[in-house]
C-alpha cells in the first residue's frame, strides 16, 4: 500500500502568502456564517412585524398568529414572551407563516366557503 507523495520546497515569502491566503479564506467562511446565524435568529416584537406589513396591517393579526402557533405546538420556540411583550424568531415565521398559507390555499381548493 504505498502511496505516491510529492515534496514541495517553499520560500518563507511563499509559506507566509500561502497562509496569509488561507486565513482570509477561513476570516471570510466564518463571518459569512456568522451573518446567516444572525439573520435566522433575529428577533422581532409585535410592533415590528406589523410595521413589516408582509403578516398582516394590525396588531391583532400578528396575535391570532400566535394564538395558533401556540396552539399547533405549546412547545414552539417562534413566539417568544419576555415580560409582557413578545418577539418572534423572523426566520421560523416566515417558515410558519408560508406554510399556513400554502394548507389554507388547499382547504379552499376543497371547500370555497372556507374563504375569511
Amino acid at each position: 500500500m504505498a502511496t505516491d507523495m510529492k515534496v514541495v520546497t517553499l520560500t518563507v515569502a511563499e509559506l507566509k502568502e500561502l497562509m496569509k491566503q488561507t486565513a482570509y479564506e477561513a476570516v471570510a467562511m466564518f463571518a459569512k456564517e456568522q451573518e446567516e446565524q444572525s439573520k435566522d435568529d433575529e428577533l422581532l416584537t409585535t410592533t415590528e412585524l406589523v410595521e413589516l406589513g408582509k403578516y398582516g396591517k394590525s396588531r391583532e393579526t400578528i396575535k391570532k398568529f400566535r394564538e395558533q402557533i401556540i396552539a399547533e405546538n405549546p412547545n414552539q420556540k417562534i413566539a417568544i414572551k419576555h415580560g409582557r411583550n413578545w418577539s418572534y424568531k423572523l426566520k421560523a415565521f416566515d417558515e410558519w407563516f408560508v406554510n399556513h398559507n400554502e394548507a389554507h390555499k388547499e382547504a379552499l381548493k376543497i371547500d370555497p366557503r372556507l374563504r375569511r
